[in-house]
């Protein structure tokens, strides 16, 4: 037998020595249970009151109907104080020899009175606006190029 071959079962040898002792003392571990942690009770000192949290202002018709366009996202949070509640994208294609197409970010703010606020920016300029009444109707400064007589 040549020196490989030797070495090559005597390899082999190894491994399975290696194999099965690794078997044979294989630790048994079963799963981690699923437990819930509880966060932690929040105590207030002795005295204090919890702050009722303020009602969401609404925000009006009246006060959408005066916004100019052109305004960002950013100002018109601090404008009315919160955030957006919703936010989605609409691609728009071009409507032959009036305009190219363009991507419109909605911005969503739903009043406690149950209206809806959806502010439309293009390039993050204010560039479409609607109020939806309770009763659904959309109130919009959008002029549907459809209905202009040339």
């Amino acid at each position: 037998m040549s020196s490989n071959q030797v070495l090559t079962v005597v390899l082999i040898v190894l491994c399975l020595v290696l194999l099965l002792s690794f078997v044979a003392n294989k630790a048994t571990t079963s799963p981690a249970r699923d437990v819930e942690v509880a966060s932690p009770p929040v105590l207030l000192p002795e005295g204090e009151l919890l702050e009722p949290v303020p009602e969401r202002k609404s925000i009006t018709e009246d006060e959408i109907d005066k916004l100019y366009l052109g305004y960002t996202y950013e100002e018109l949070e601090d404008l009315f104080g919160i955030s957006a509640d919703e936010r989605e994208s609409e691609y728009r294609r071009d409507a032959t020899g009036y305009t190219a197409p363009h991507t419109i970010v909605w911005y969503t703010w739903k009043n406690p009175d149950d209206t809806v606020i959806r502010l439309g920016f293009i390039n993050n300029k204010l560039e479409r606006k609607q109020f939806i009444r309770k009763d659904g109707t959309v109130i919009s400064n959008e002029i549907k190029l459809d209905d202009v007589e040339l």
